[in-house]
């Protein structure tokens, strides 16, 4: 191929491949690499496109190779980043994205890449440093704006929180996530009225996200709207069976209603939480299906807070039982809160 026909080809390639045309713009790439092996531009988005289909393994050996044939662009280091990234692999991220930054220091996007490797290695202020950075390098940058407003929630910084995730829903407003992330900020805050509005945008902009529905539901239940949560979360449920936090929020919602019989059912998810709200024992024994006990012995388990613990103690108290006692939380003025999804 000419040098005029392989900078042609490799133009056209990278347009294919932004618009998504990714099998059309790799063969494109590879036919310059039978012309020209060493160059680095077709070695480089050639992983970019390894990458876009889901091939890692292929596109970080793709990408550090263009980058040893090309050391100082700060691009690719980046798109390294970007693909250690995806690899779970935060430490290696973070010196991509930092020898990015070394290369070209008003590098907002290496900046955020920077700020999520800081972020999964914990380093929570670190992360929130380089997020401020990419933004005022890039005021829209919509990626860093969301990133920082769930990094100072998670800070209970949530009045700046809410203020970014806003600003993501007014740069992308059919954006389901971004209404939904604006949701679990304002529900942190304590606003459940607002979070509630956020979330019927996210499920009205996707009816098939089962963890906004069930985000719906526990701060429809928050701010009194009980009926309307149980109707959330059994939408939820018709998503996906097995959410247990749907479960268990539609138990409190539906003990809340007095429905004892199915609110108890729904309040035994409450042991398939990823954050287990009770006290998880391993006993032999069988637990108790409601069948008479006369002449048996019941063990009682205090797995929450501690008037949980007092009510049926005081039931149990005239009964030959035992009652398995651990140290109460610390906090003695305790609500069942609904849980929620990120």
């Amino acid at each position: 191929m000419h040098p005029i026909e392989i900078d042609a080809t490799l133009k056209l390639a990278k347009a294919k491949l932004r618009g998504g045309q990714v099998p059309e713009a790799e063969g494109m790439y590879r036919r310059v690499l039978e012309a020209q092996p060493d160059c680095a531009e077709a070695v480089h988005f050639l992983g970019i496109a390894a990458m876009t289909r889901g091939k890692l393994a292929e596109a970080l050996q793709l990408v550090r190779r263009s980058i040893e044939l090309k050391p100082d662009c700060a691009d690719y280091h980046n798109n390294l980043a970007t693909v250690l990234g995806r690899m779970g692999k935060p430490i290696e991220t973070l010196g991509a994205a930092q020898q990015a930054i070394d290369l070209k220091p008003d590098f907002p996007e290496a900046q955020g890449n920077k700020g999520v490797a800081l972020e999964q290695l914990g380093r929570l202020d670190e992360a929130i440093e380089s997020y401020r950075k990419a933004i005022e390098l890039r005021p829209d940058y919509v990626e860093a704006l969301g990133n920082l407003g769930t990094a100072l929630s998670r800070k209970s910084e949530q009045e700046q929180a809410v203020k970014c995730l806003r600003r993501v829903t007014e740069l992308q407003p059919r954006s389901p996530d971004a209404r939904k992330n604006l949701g679990n900020a304002l529900r942190h805050a304590g606003d459940s009225e607002q979070a509630v509005t956020a979330y019927r945008m996210a499920v009205e902009l996707n009816p098939k996200d089962a963890d906004a529905y069930n985000n719906l539901g526990a701060a429809l239940q928050e701010s009194g709207q009980v009926a309307q949560a149980v109707q959330a979360l059994r939408t939820c449920l018709s998503i996906n069976a097995n959410h247990s936090d749907a479960h268990w929020n539609l138990g409190l919602a539906l003990l809340g209603l007095g429905d004892w019989r199915e609110g108890w059912i729904q309040y035994e998810w409450r042991q398939h939480l990823r954050q287990d709200v009770g006290q998880k024992r391993g006993f032999s024994q069988p637990v108790w299906n409601g069948a008479p006990i006369e002449g048996r012995t019941i063990l009682l388990l205090c797995e929450q807070g501690l008037g949980d613990t007092q009510s049926p103690a005081r039931r149990r108290a005239r009964r030959d039982d035992y009652l398995y006692r651990h140290r109460p939380r610390t906090k003695l003025k305790r609500t069942r809160r609904a849980k929620w999804e990120h």
